[in-house]
């Protein structure tokens, strides 16, 4: 009988465990596509800027501000708090040129998040943010320091997209962010981020990094999943932030707009979610039925009956009443 229960309790466990996989599985291509930074001090991709930059794909920094580059790596912390000009010495043909940069972290938008006021605005990645409420902006900084103190939600946005300016009214909204620490916390934002000016080049990944990558990305997913579900318990985080299917389905469709590698991304970020939830110890999931089994192998007796059948409707409460505010939730983000 023990055997029995132990098979019944691995046949139950190989469903979550098998989405688990699955992620970790559709994260390892993921990094070996992507390829990894080069911490060599070259130049690879520009940030696309209304203002030329005068830097090129290829050069070699020098140094920054009269302090020596050694690494790619150098450039952030050189840069990090520093949003003002910057004197670059570069190498270029083994000539070396001086250049001034106005900043590294120019107000382009790198990322929108899905379904948030940036996306339903109509903001894009790639789009240079020239002033925020009437005020001309020149770092990322600016952005971010103007959107969190305004008191006013109502946020306008003049943007400079393929030569031409736009003009975006958005209001802000409580989204869910991470701190320095990693914890989670609802702040008013508009959901975008940003980028610095000059990136690495990429060079290609070993296999055996990308797998240790794949596994540290498992990790972060069911690390942030069950963050989510604590501070929602605790109400740090509304509810307002939990999705329904609409909205996997709906952002799923964006995603594939941008390619393979956010497809991928989004697929086992979802594979990884829903491998945590099935874990859950509610009754009907299958986290309920590892409970029950764990309890009956702890206490040598399957537990009473009676309680098999208001277990089975407090189950089905909970998940129909989470499934329904998620589809409320999605219509009011998508929709409305």
């Amino acid at each position: 009988e023990e055997s029995t229960l132990l098979k019944r309790f691995l046949t139950v466990a190989a469903g979550p465990a098998a989405s688990l996989f699955l992620s970790f599985l559709v994260f390892i291509p993921i990094f070996l596509m992507s390829g990894m930074n080069s911490d060599e001090p070259l130049v690879g991709e520009i940030a696309n800027t209304p203002k030329k930059i005068t830097i090129l794909s290829g050069d070699r920094i020098l140094e920054i501000n009269g302090k020596k580059v050694n690494s790619f790596s150098d450039i952030y912390k050189m840069v990090e708090n520093n949003y003002g000009t910057n004197l670059v010495k570069i190498s270029r043909n083994e000539k070396v040129k001086i250049f001034e940069i106005e900043t590294f972290f120019p107000p382009i938008v790198e990322n929108v998040e899905f379904m948030s006021p940036a996306e339903q605005a109509g903001i894009l990645p790639g789009d240079f943010i020239s002033s925020v409420n009437g005020k001309k902006i020149f770092n990322f900084a600016q952005l971010q320091a103007i959107i969190s103190e305004s008191e006013n939600r109502r946020i306008k946005l003049d943007v400079i997209r393929n030569g031409g300016v736009l003009s975006f009214l958005l209001e802000k909204k409580n989204l869910v962010s991470q701190d320095k620490n990693g914890n989670l916390e609802e702040l008013l934002r508009i959901g975008i981020s940003g980028t610095i000016l000059l990136k690495p080049q990429i060079i290609p990944r070993p296999l055996l990094d990308g797998v240790f990558d794949s596994f540290r990305a498992v990790k972060y997913v069911v690390r942030l999943t069950l963050s989510s579900i604590a501070n929602m318990i605790t109400n740090k985080i509304g509810l307002e932030q939990i999705s329904g299917p609409v909205g996997i389905t709906y952002v799923i469709g964006e995603t594939t707009k941008f390619g393979l590698i956010p497809t991928l991304g989004l697929i086992g970020m979802i594979s990884a979610s829903i491998g945590v939830l099935n874990l859950l110890p509610i009754p009907m999931l299958d986290g309920g039925h590892l409970l029950s089994y764990l309890l009956e192998i702890i206490l040598g007796r399957r537990i009473v009956n009676k309680l098999n059948k208001p277990m089975a409707v407090l189950g089905f409460v909970i998940i129909a009443t989470l499934f329904s505010i998620g589809f409320l939730n999605d219509i009011d983000k998508i929709f409305l």
